[in-house]
C-alpha cells in the first residue's frame, strides 16, 4: 500500500481532529475550517483526489463540530458550561 498524497491543508486538519486539549480544540477546529476555505477559494477539479479529499476533511469537521456541540449541551449547567469528549 502508497501513502496516500498529503496536500498542504490536510494537516490543519489531521491537527484539530488529534487535538486533546479542550482549551485548544475551537481554535483548531477554525483554523481547519478556514485551510478547507482557503483552498476552496482556487479551482479544484471536480471528483479529483483532492476534491474527494476536501469533501472528505469537511464532513470529518463537522462531525467534530456535531461531537463538540452535542458535548457542550449535555454537560451544561446555568453558570457553568463545559465540553466533554
Amino acid at each position: 500500500m502508497t501513502n496516500p498524497e498529503i496536500y498542504g491543508w490536510q494537516s490543519v486538519c489531521v491537527r484539530a481532529i488529534l487535538e486533546k486539549d479542550a482549551l485548544l480544540i475551537t481554535g483548531r477546529i477554525y483554523e481547519a475550517l478556514s485551510a478547507i476555505e482557503q483552498r476552496r477559494l482556487s479551482p479544484v477539479e471536480s471528483n479529483s483526489d483532492e476534491d474527494c479529499a476536501l469533501n472528505e476533511a469537511e464532513v470529518g469537521i463537522k462531525a467534530l463540530i456535531t461531537e463538540r456541540t452535542d458535548g457542550f449541551a449535555r454537560n451544561a449547567t446555568p453558570g457553568h458550561w463545559t465540553i466533554r469528549l
